[in-house]
């Protein structure tokens, strides 16, 4: 008996609390505050969507060196990867690891790719030393796959 008493108590107000919520709504509804305020927030959310999709579509390409053999085969991977994550890819050949350094260096690369198994990035250092600073990130693969990189090592 206490059951049901206690589930028709808490169905009463619930029925009571969803009245005063519906009056409420309706009441701060009609202020002309709530309307532009309502107005101006969804103009908001919709220019947070808006530029950064329009600013997407104007980035340059990202301009990746390869040095070493297969420059064939690594061109048309990096195109691929490119295509895939829908990013601009400009593939520049490097003759050596020195020039691919120095283009990082100056800017005119954003990533090197070294005789088919590593991969080079100019990165700014955050904390300790100067502000500026440069340093070289560098990934290696040092096992035999080296023929299905940029996909993840199988021996990891």
């Amino acid at each position: 008996m206490r059951r049901a008493r206690a589930g028709g108590l808490n169905r009463r107000w619930l029925r009571l609390t969803a009245i005063v919520a519906q009056r409420e709504i309706r009441q701060r509804g009609r202020s002309r505050a709530f309307a532009v305020s309502t107005i101006v927030l969804l103009l908001v959310v919709a220019a947070g969507v808006a530029i950064p999709a329009i600013l997407a579509h104007n980035t340059k390409p990202q301009r990746v060196g390869v040095v070493g053999a297969q420059v064939a085969a690594m061109t048309g991977i990096v195109r691929e990867a490119g295509h895939l994550t829908d990013t601009g890819v400009t593939v520049v050949r490097e003759p050596s690891l020195a020039a691919a350094e120095a283009a990082l260096r100056s800017g005119a690369l954003d990533v090197a790719l070294v005789n088919d198994s590593e991969v080079m990035v100019k990165q700014v250092q955050v904390a300790s030393g100067s502000a500026g600073s440069r340093t070289w990130a560098r990934w290696s693969c040092r096992c035999s796959c080296r023929s299905s990189w940029p996909t993840r090592c199988p021996t990891r």
